[in-house]
């Protein structure tokens, strides 16, 4: 049987001693769950303690001998879902306790999830099969701890990029929008595109990261152009593939994202509708869109812009 499809799982998941948790990112200790300017080489630092007698309480609860060792750590992951982590699991008292573990920012993005999970530490003879008694079997997981690192609204990285070492772009182009992964609306939006600015092309990096990086980049006109490009790069995506409708995307996925633009845009108009007006009137279709400076708001979280 599965542990966690065991009766002593179930009833340890009703434990009320849940761990406090904290976080600190660059060496700020913050409040609540949203860190401020988060980017990808951001030093995140996630907390749990735990309260005094929880492990009496995991084994009352998962019927366990008295004398049974205990470990936990924190599991984490990302809405991004590029990567997962565990820390070191260290053994379980009834004082309080804190747990640390240490994201790699540059592998994360969107949400960040973590867990305070207990298992069992060594092996032991148990008088009931219903008893966990096989090391590492989980007893316990609390309820996941969010970390909003690109806010809460879904965000697009702006990355450095020197495009004369990418055969997929141009080397003179100002910027890119790289398609991670073209066919799936349904992935995370961070994941799912990138805005790439092409390093390697001096003359517009230089403007474009001074003016990404200002208290108002909407207010610029390159910055226009480039909000311009992506929102119709979306569009066409979604105007050039048969499988895309406006429908129930997940939050945050780039499915979304392009439903945001869309209803933005052109509300009250169907997919179909815009599929014609684009070859009929394909000036009032662009200079639409040349409007949305709105979606200025999702650059400047997530960017590094350093050499």
């Amino acid at each position: 049987m599965g542990v966690r499809n065991s009766p002593s799982y179930k009833n340890a998941m009703g434990l009320l001693k849940a761990p406090e948790w904290s976080f600190s990112a660059d060496g700020i200790q913050y409040e609540g769950n949203v860190v401020d300017g988060w980017d990808y080489q951001t030093i995140l630092q996630v907390e749990a303690e735990t309260k005094e007698g929880l492990l009496s309480e995991i084994i009352e609860l998962c019927s366990l001998p008295a004398s049974t060792e205990l470990k936990a750590f924190i599991k984490w992951d990302s809405s991004v879902g590029l990567t997962t982590g565990v820390s070191i699991a260290e053994p379980l008292s009834d004082s309080k306790q804190t747990f640390l573990c240490y994201p790699d920012s540059f592998q994360i993005g969107g949400k960040l999830h973590a867990h305070l999970v207990v298992v069992i530490a060594e092996s032991f003879s148990a008088e009931s099969t219903l008893v966990p008694s096989t090391k590492g079997m989980v007893l316990w997981e609390s309820e996941k701890f969010t970390i909003e690192l690109e806010g809460t609204q879904p965000s697009v990285p702006v990355t450095p990029w020197d495009f004369t070492n990418d055969y997929l772009l141009h080397d003179k182009a100002a910027w890119a929008i790289r398609w991670n992964m073209p066919s799936d609306y349904h992935y995370h939006a961070s994941g799912a595109i990138q805005i790439l600015i092409n390093t390697s092309y001096k003359e517009s990096y230089d403007i474009l990261r001074d003016s990404l990086n200002s208290n108002k980049p909407e207010k610029d006109p390159l910055i226009k152009i480039l909000i311009w490009d992506y929102t119709l790069q979306l569009l066409n995506k979604a105007l050039t593939d048969d499988t895309y409708v406006i429908g129930d995307w997940e939050e945050e996925s780039i499915g979304s994202v392009i439903e945001l633009a869309w209803k933005t845009i052109f509300p009250d108009r169907s997919v179909d509708d815009i599929r014609q007006a684009m070859n009929v009137n394909p000036d009032r279709f662009h200079s639409s869109i040349h409007g949305a400076r709105q979606f200025v708001s999702a650059f400047g979280r997530g960017v590094n812009f350093s050499d």
